[in-house]
Formats: structure tokens, sequence, C-alpha cells
């Protein structure tokens, strides 16, 4: 589990759970001027783990292609244990299939990669009030 903290700032919480580096940067990096405490996850074993070990934890990116458990059972076991949770799946698969998929899995809300910097905030936001620590 990495943390990464922004210093004097009531955050909230989101974890990211993603295999590949990659977007686990490139989403860091769309966060970082925001009031969010980040987490990240690997795989959908371990996500499952951190949503019931991080207190407060308000939000959850998942990819739905991971190891070891996909997201969408992830999701899917993660909404029973706790509902509370907004998890928010990030894939690149969109037919009308997958989206049936996503739906059953207890997301809350989807993003479809590749997605726009603005795009992706103003999703979070919609789910999540954070606050800019200066403009982007």
């Amino acid at each position: 589990m990495t943390q990464h903290n922004l210093p004097n700032q009531s955050p909230g919480k989101i974890l990211i759970a993603d295999d590949d580096h990659l977007n686990k940067e490139i989403i860091k990096t769309y966060l970082k001027n925001y009031s969010a405490e980040i987490f990240t996850a690997s795989d959908g074993e371990e996500a499952i783990r951190l949503a019931g070990q991080i207190p407060g934890l308000d939000l959850i990116l998942m990819d739905i292609s991971m190891p070891l458990i996909n997201g969408l059972i992830a999701c899917s076991e993660i909404k029973k244990a706790h509902p509370d949770i907004t998890i928010i799946i990030d894939t690149a698969f969109s037919s009308n299939e997958d989206f049936a998929r996503i739906k059953a899995s207890g997301c809350d809300d989807h993003i479809i990669k590749p997605y726009t910097k603005e795009n992706f905030l103003n999703l979070i936001r919609k789910h999540l009030d954070i606050n800019a620590l200066e403009d982007n």
C-alpha cells in the first residue's frame, strides 16, 4: 500500500485499485492539487483488504482487469461489506455487455479510458467533495 498525504488539509480518502503503475501515476497526477489522501492497490484482493482497513475511505477508483480478483468481483465484495464507499469503475471496456456487467457489480459510476483530466476530475467531484489547493 502506498499513501500520499497533502499537508494541512482535511482530505477525502481515495483508493486507486489498478495493476498498471502508469495508470496509477496518471491518476495521482490528476489529483495532486486536490485535498485528497491517496492510497493504492495493485490487485482486487488487495483492494478488498484495504477497503476494510482504511478508516473513513470515501471512494475507490477500480480497474476491471486486475490479477487475483478482477475489479467487478472486488467491487461486489466491497459493496457487500461497505455499502457507503463510493466505487467508480475505470475501464477501457465499452460494449453494452460490459456496461451491464459494470452495473451488476454494484458500482456507483464508471469512466471509460481514455479520458481527459477535466472529465476525470468532474466525475470525482460529483462523488467526493475535494477542494483544489491551487489552480491547476
